[in-house]
């Protein structure tokens, strides 16, 4: 079982991925990115699913820290779309079996890059 967490403050977002996620991985949703750290110094993590900001802070300082320290784990990054709030329309990935499927190839290594945007 992989370990994924989930870096969104839309609730709504972390509800949906970790419903989608649950039964085959242990999955951490984090509110921000100071408990997102917190997290990846304190256990295993394989897989990092994260919106392009938290609130008003860019992500990519965290997504750069992992990038740097902890190469090894890959990163899924969610498009934010005010227009679209739920996960599954905002990130173009539209069921649950989708999102199982990206989990799936990046956590198997199917993806040529660590980092992957789903486009939307």
């Amino acid at each position: 079982m992989k370990n994924i967490l989930i870096l969104t403050d839309n609730t709504l977002s972390q509800d949906y991925l970790k419903d989608s996620l649950a039964e085959d991985h242990e999955v951490e949703p984090c509110a921000s990115i100071n408990e997102a750290i917190y997290k990846l110094m304190n256990q295993r993590v394989d897989l990092v699913i994260s919106d392009r900001s938290i609130g008003i802070q860019s992500s990519s300082p965290f997504l750069k820290l992992i990038k740097d320290l902890y190469p090894h784990i890959k990163v899924l990054l969610l498009n934010d779309n005010e227009s679209k709030p739920s996960v599954n329309s905002a990130s173009g990935i539209s069921s649950k079996v989708e999102i199982k499927q990206v989990v799936r190839q990046l956590l198997d290594g199917r993806c040529s890059n660590n980092f992957v945007s789903a486009a939307s």
